[in-house]
Formats: structure tokens, C-alpha cells, sequence
């Protein structure tokens, strides 16, 4: 869950962690030795991805830092035009979906011989 604050009167930042595991049986643990035991944790990349979203003076910009599996550290800083970029094409996938979620939902019920309600759209 994002943590939510607010750091003056047009300055607010929202932070989050992400933890991502990727299916990849380790054969040898982080300080390279090789692993022995084979249980369920050693199935599993673990990545965590940490985040600072800023907005100041009506602009965004996204700063991300991980590190990768081979310890190599990361970090961008994503400007305001790639961060309104992203959340558009999100709401339009979003929108497009749930179209076609409805879509197939009315042909379903047309199949099944489901008459809708009186006034409603078909």
C-alpha cells in the first residue's frame, strides 16, 4: 500500500516497495555459495523495487531503485511527460478491457437467451 504525504502546499509524495518473484531455482545463495537444501524459497528471484512519486508545482516525476539478481544496484528518475505517458496508456488499457469485458458479456447473455430488463441498453 503507497504511504501518502503531503510536504507543502503543492508538494506531495507517495512511496512504495514491490516485491516481484520470478520463478528461477537458485543453485547458489547471495554470498555464492552453492545451495544444498532444495525447498520452496530457493524456486524464487526476489526482487524488490522501491519508489518516490512526486508531484510539486503540478508536475510528477518517479524515482525507482532496485537491485538486480547479479547485485547490481539501479536507479532512474522518470520526468513528468514519461509519468503522465504511463498513467494514460494504463487508463486506456483499463477502458479498452473493460469494453471488451462487456462485450463478451452481452454475447453471452444473448447466447443464453437472457433478455435484459426493460429500458436497459443492449
Amino acid at each position: 500500500m503507497p504511504k501518502k504525504g503531503t510536504l507543502g502546499s503543492d508538494h506531495f509524495q507517495s512511496k512504495f516497495n514491490v516485491t516481484v518473484e520470478d520463478f528461477g531455482m537458485k543453485t547458489k545463495s547471495d554470498d555464492g555459495r552453492p545451495v544444498h537444501d532444495v525447498d520452496s524459497s530457493n524456486w524464487y528471484d526476489t526482487t524488490i523495487y522501491n519508489g518516490v512519486m512526486d508531484r510539486r508545482d503540478g508536475r510528477f516525476q518517479l524515482q525507482m531503485q532496485w537491485v538486480d539478481l547479479d547485485n547490481n544496484g539501479h536507479r532512474i528518475v522518470l520526468p513528468h511527460q514519461v509519468v503522465e505517458a504511463i498513467a494514460r496508456c494504463h487508463k486506456t488499457i483499463i477502458k479498452d478491457s473493460k469494453s471488451e469485458g462487456a462485450r463478451k458479456a452481452a454475447e453471452t447473455r444473448a447466447e443464453k437467451g437472457i433478455i435484459p430488463f426493460e429500458g436497459t441498453a443492449v
